[in-house]
């Protein structure tokens, strides 16, 4: 059921995430508390995902559906992509100027940098530099399928609107756990399940460094039972730490804390007091939906529903505009 509440200002930011499911999409208004206006999934048309489960290519009609004529013009939207279709890599380079960069960055994109799609569209950041190198730069690079990019503006220009932002999703759920967790750690792994993926992210310094889909199966089974953190995700963590610490050459920063997400109504409580012994860090359930229940005004009916923290990432979205 989505909530939609009446609109009482005119400086509403909305956040789109394209996921499996559709669109998740969440308009927010600035106040204090801030007030969530709506939320709402639109559905892919499933005539289309026979052909790919990610239709991207026909987001225009979907979105005509779910945003008003006389409302588009007026908002301010922000939009995410699945992780799926974006890669995040460290890379170092000589320190020159911002064009001399631009030109070499395009050149470890076409020779040296292996990316699972045609073409990227990428930006970048800079991060600490190589403590051993003089004259040298690193930089975080977030390439994304240009063709998604591409189907994403054209899809919102075919209905007259222009997103401001294209960002990806485990940066959208970051700015929503910062924005209502402000003793968030320097340095923190984020372990981000669902009833059938689980994805890691890395954190250092407020930098996304890597995001990786760890390959377990959730499915319960005589043998592993569903959400055995232990038996599961150990072995992966600590992977993800050894390569963020020696192959990305961080063997300074020290994990803090590992925060994870949990599907509704799944209790791992035994299961991580088991996996905090195991790789020697406190590991801590993020609650996204009380996050949200407790710092926002939504209104009884989203207080209710059910799936109120897959919105987490939407609504991190529209962060960006209040």
């Amino acid at each position: 059921m989505p909530l939609r509440l009446s609109t009482a200002s005119r400086s509403t930011s909305v956040g789109v995430e394209i996921c499996d499911a559709g669109l998740r999409i969440a308009e927010v208004e600035p106040g204090r508390p801030l007030r969530v206006s709506r939320l709402e999934t639109a559905p892919w048309d499933l005539s289309e995902t026979v052909r790919d489960p990610y239709p991207t290519f026909a987001l225009a009609p979907l979105l005509s559906r779910v945003f008003e004529t006389n409302r588009r013009k007026k908002l301010t939207v922000h939009v995410a992509l699945p992780s799926r279709f974006t890669v995040i890599r460290q890379i170092t380079l000589p320190d020159v100027g911002e064009k001399e960069l631009q030109n070499a960055i395009d050149i470890q994109i076409q020779h040296n940098i292996h990316l699972p799609f045609d073409e990227a569209a990428y930006d970048y950041v800079l991060c600490d530099p190589p403590a051993d190198e003089d004259g040298m730069i690193s930089l975080l690079l977030v390439a994304a399928d240009k063709s998604r990019v591409n189907d994403v503006i054209q899809g919102f220009r075919t209905i007259g609107m222009r997103p401001k932002t294209i960002d990806i999703h485990a940066l959208a759920l970051y700015r929503l756990i910062r924005r209502f967790r402000p003793d968030l750690p320097n340095n923190f792994l984020l372990l981000e399940t669902s009833e059938d993926t689980v994805d890691m992210h890395v954190f250092h310094d407020g930098l996304l460094y890597l995001t990786r889909q760890v390959p377990v199966a959730l499915a319960p089974s005589a043998e592993v039972p569903a959400f055995d953190y232990v038996s599961q995700f150990d072995v992966e963590i600590e992977r993800t730490m050894n390569f963020f610490m020696y192959t990305l050459n961080q063997r300074d920063a020290g994990f803090e804390r590992l925060f994870i997400t949990l599907p509704r109504d799944v209790d791992a409580s035994e299961h991580l007091q088991a996996l905090e012994e195991r790789i020697g860090m406190p590991c801590e359930v993020l609650p996204l939906a009380e996050m949200i229940r407790r710092n926002c005004e939504i209104g009884p009916e989203a207080h209710r529903m059910p799936d109120l923290a897959d919105y987490a990432a939407a609504i991190g979205l529209a962060l960006r505009g209040v």
